[in-house]
């Protein structure tokens, strides 16, 4: 563990890198005089999703990021807080078949894994969730909630701001069954297609045209 959580003060950022590291700064962290080999640190976390331990600190990752913002969002702003909801798909070249999904705005379908991130109103991360590379973000949202709200035991997050990717009506209906207010922002040219959500109180669309200008 400790490996994994020292890799960046060596320059790396991704596990994978450890196959062509041949510097020693990273035993001395672990306590080792060499460290530990790419291999087994992939074993290591294979048994630790066997034994559910990405569960534990993925609760444990909300616990402390909340307690880190918390202070500084209650001296900055008293009002009810807004969080951002957001999908990102990223690429996974492996020789093994993996659920596959659209890269960005690329246009291409490829194997990969989807993230599920949570920010507040002022921008700092509170929680990132990786899910199948095939996961829609209406899925996602509703459990990156569930483990954001669990593991810091807070109020139900009302005030959401998310992509127009999330604009489905059978989603629509059950954030606004478990209390929840969206907000999204659509381009002018999308605002046509976009007028079905207006009758849904649940939901605030804000239209920008190309000078940035807002209508009502």
């Amino acid at each position: 563990m400790l490996t994994l959580l020292f890799l960046p003060v060596v320059g790396l950022h991704r596990f994978w890198e450890l196959r062509s590291y041949t510097g020693r700064e990273l035993a001395r962290f672990s306590g080792r005089l060499t460290p530990y080999s790419y291999r087994h640190t992939e074993r290591f976390l294979l048994q630790l999703s066997k034994l559910d331990g990405d569960r534990a600190l993925t609760e444990a990752l909300a616990r402390w990021t909340a307690s880190l913002w918390h202070g500084a969002q209650a001296t900055r702003d008293t009002s009810v807080p807004h969080f951002y909801l957001d999908g990102l798909s990223l690429p996974v070249y492996t020789q093994t078949l993996i659920p596959r999904g659209l890269i960005g705005c690329s246009g291409k379908i490829l194997g990969c894994r989807a993230l599920t991130l949570l920010h507040d109103g002022q921008g700092l991360p509170r929680l990132s969730i990786t899910h199948r590379g095939d996961l829609h973000l209406t899925t996602g949202i509703p459990s990156i909630l569930t483990h954001y709200e669990h593991a810091t035991e807070a109020l139900p997050l009302t005030n959401l701001v998310v992509d127009c990717e999330a604009m489905a009506a059978e989603f629509l209906v059950l954030v606004k069954a478990q209390g929840h207010t969206l907000t999204t922002i659509l381009k002018t040219k999308k605002s046509r297609r976009a007028r079905f959500v207006q009758p849904c109180r649940s939901v605030r669309a804000a239209y920008d045209g190309p000078a940035g200008d807002r209508a009502p």
